[in-house]
């Protein structure tokens, strides 16, 4: 039916290049059927121009449908003043999607099979989650975005298959983690289990941790979770063996480096 990204952060078409090869990632780019983008901050929308410019020069017949904060369709507006010419787009304001009773609600299920909601999160102005549904195959995936613990993402991922969380901080980090508007570790894990996930995924993690962030939960938590990595890519067929990949994870990139041995 075609593919979806859910937020398009700098460098996104090389990674799917670098993922795919690049004619896979050229049909990949072709067969989007929509892009959301959680919130304007620019790790999590920067390359969506790069995929809108590839589209044009690919030719691609079906309009993007892209999904984000009102912001950014005068973002978009601004971008296709500068190429001047069409950029073969449908804009939709993640806002027209928290109600389920809203007329474009419908729209997503008649076209694509898929039905999306949308929960204002506790980020930065017009910042979201989403719920993606499949009406054929009958999973459910939540993506948090950026946020605090948001109980309304709870509620619309109730139940998730799947779902990607945030987890910014380690534990231990709860001020730094409030103040910046992110999530620790357990603060992600708290809400994934409120949703009676399936499978979380941890994700989004700062930067000054160059290993696996140190997980501290109980064993039986653990089961249900693993991390995100450059380049994972995860089969809803396998998503019973997916939390064994952290533990071999943590093996393969400890927390702390070995000591090298005198003499050596």
């Amino acid at each position: 039916r075609g593919c979806a990204l859910l937020d398009c952060g700098e460098g996104t078409y090389g990674q799917m290049v670098r993922a795919l090869g690049r004619t896979e990632a050229l049909e990949k780019v072709v067969s989007l059927l929509f892009v959301w983008i959680s919130h304007m901050h620019a790790d999590h929308h920067l390359g969506l121009l790069h995929i809108l410019s590839k589209r044009i020069s690919l030719k691609a017949e079906r309009p993007l449908v892209v999904i984000g904060p009102s912001k950014l369709r005068a973002w978009l507006a601004s971008y296709s003043e500068i190429i001047g010419g069409d950029n073969r787009m449908i804009f939709i304001d993640s806002a027209e999607l928290i109600e389920p009773q809203q007329p474009l609600a419908s729209y997503f299920p008649e076209n694509f099979g898929v039905q999306l909601r949308c929960c204002e999160v506790v980020h930065c102005p017009q910042a979201y989650g989403i719920v993606v549904g499949d009406c054929v195959n009958h999973w459910k995936l939540c993506y948090s975005g950026d946020t605090r613990p948001c109980e309304e993402l709870v509620k619309i991922g109730k139940n998730s298959t799947i779902a990607i969380h945030e987890a910014t901080l380690e534990d231990g980090m709860e001020q730094e983690a409030e103040e910046k508007a992110h999530c620790t570790i357990s603060e992600a894990l708290d809400i994934c289990d409120k949703m009676n996930a399936h499978r979380t995924i941890l994700t989004h993690f700062s930067q000054r941790y160059p290993r696996i962030p140190l997980i501290k939960s109980s064993e039986d938590r653990l089961k249900r979770v693993a991390v995100a990595f450059d380049f994972l890519r995860v089969n809803f067929k396998d998503l019973a063996q997916l939390p064994r990949t952290l533990p071999l994870l943590q093996a393969l990139y400890p927390n702390e480096a070995p000591v090298a041995k005198a003499g050596m």
